[in-house]
Parts: C-alpha cells; structure tokens; sequence
C-alpha cells in the first residue's frame, strides 16, 4: 500500500510502523525471523487481517499469523559481505 493511503495512519497506529501489503491472504508485513534487525536476516512473511468475502472487499483484523514463507536478505554492508 502507498505511504500516503488514508489507511495507512489507522494501520500505523493498530499494528506499528511497517510497509503493509495486500495479498490473497489480506494485510501481511514482514517481521525479522530472530529478534532485533540485524544485516542480512531473514524476514518472514505475517498475515494481521484476512478477507471477509471472496470479493476481498473488506479485511478483518485476527491474531497475528506467522506464515512459512521466509525470505533471505541479502547483505548491505560491506562488512557483512564477506
């Protein structure tokens, strides 16, 4: 989503600073998989609201849902690369 959807102020406040996406699941964000970011740590895919009718009209908030999907970051430091 946009940084600048009207949304985005009321998804901050409920959930914490976070780039949010929408996909066939509902609203995901990405959290690291171990603790405090550290450089090149993966990231791991959380579902925080799903669809409520197939048309995908409208999300309802749930328990946060860890997913499997895990995604490898890569190194941004030049120190981390080697």
């Amino acid at each position: 989503m946009p940084d600048d959807h009207p949304v985005v102020e009321d998804l901050n406040s409920a959930f914490g600073e976070h780039t949010f996406y929408l996909s066939e699941e509902g609203l995901v964000i990405w959290e690291w998989l171990e603790g405090p970011e550290t450089d090149g740590q993966p990231v791991v895919a959380v579902i925080l609201a799903g669809w409520v009718d197939e048309e995908k009209s409208s999300l309802t908030s749930h328990q946060p849902k860890v997913t499997e999907l895990i995604i490898p970051l890569a190194p941004t430091t030049p120190e981390a690369m080697s």
